[in-house]
């Protein structure tokens, strides 16, 4: 059964290897190189009670992490970003669409009424779960940081309350 937890500082170790595990399958969007435990402290000591980070559980075992964050570049204090994370070995066993799942109906707790996810137009996983929570796709637009082919594509999918 999969059930979530806040997150402590104490779980950092973990949510930096899972964090590591995504860069090196080319899964997170804004990140090309490993990094560091002191790294994603600061990050983690960014989020608060309205952009809280929770921890993943499938039967008591730690499986990957999520959070909310604030949407970039908006000032609009009803939309938030959803992150979540998964250990490349639970990928496709519905732990992700079963977690967010969670995630979603505690930003509509928090207060939040529109949620944005961006991910990876290769994220084929991702963007099937999306679908299945109803989330509508934006818009899908070139990396061009120079790192990357031009054919990848970060995508932004929207959930409206």
């Amino acid at each position: 059964m999969i059930t979530i937890r806040r997150a402590q500082i104490s779980d950092l170790p973990y949510m930096t290897k899972v964090y590591n595990q995504a860069i090196k399958h080319d899964i997170v969007r804004n990140a090309k190189r490993q990094v560091s435990i002191d790294h994603r402290t600061k990050w983690f000591l960014s989020h608060n009670q309205q952009t809280p980070v929770f921890m993943i559980l499938l039967d008591n075992v730690q499986v990957g992490y999520m959070c909310i964050e604030p949407y970039v570049n908006s000032n609009n204090p009803d939309l938030s970003e959803l992150q979540i994370f998964l250990e490349h070995i639970y990928k496709g066993m519905g732990i992700g669409y079963d977690a967010l799942n969670l995630l979603i109906h505690e930003a509509f707790r928090i207060g939040y009424q529109t949620l944005v996810v961006r991910i990876k137009d290769n994220n084929y996983s991702a963007q099937n779960m999306l679908q299945k929570l109803n989330f509508m796709k934006l818009k899908a637009v070139p990396d061009l940081d120079g790192t990357h082919s031009s054919t990848t594509h970060l995508e932004t999918w929207l959930l409206k309350r």
